[in-house]
């Protein structure tokens, strides 16, 4: 019991909080700093991050139309930390928010 215990506490030491990954996110990916990411936006901060290897498979499972479908809210293509909070879809999995650390420098 105490070895799932700690195992538990590693995992969520190191999964980032959901919050303060879709902030940091959206500070890098809105370029005119309005508050808002626009589509373009989207698919422009995205696929810079992304390496070359990445590209395909990120396409396959769905691409920026999937970040879309669990992340805005009023499906006016348009995204807030506000509103991709609403989703519990929007940024669910550690591997999500590490990749989203990874790639985009957050801390």
């Amino acid at each position: 019991m105490k070895f799932l215990w700690l195992l538990l506490v590693m995992v969520s030491a190191t999964c980032p909080q959901r919050q303060s990954t879709m902030e940091c996110f959206y500070n890098v990916a809105d370029k005119n700093g309005d508050g808002i990411v626009t589509k373009t936006e989207l698919t422009d901060a995205v696929y810079k991050a992304l390496h070359w290897y990445e590209k395909i498979p990120f396409q396959v499972f769905g691409g920026i139309q999937k970040i879309l479908n669990d992340c805005d809210a009023n499906h006016d293509n348009l995204l807030s930390v506000d509103e991709s909070m609403q989703m519990s879809s929007c940024m669910d999995s550690c591997f999500k928010r590490r990749h989203t650390v990874e790639h985009f420098g957050c801390k």
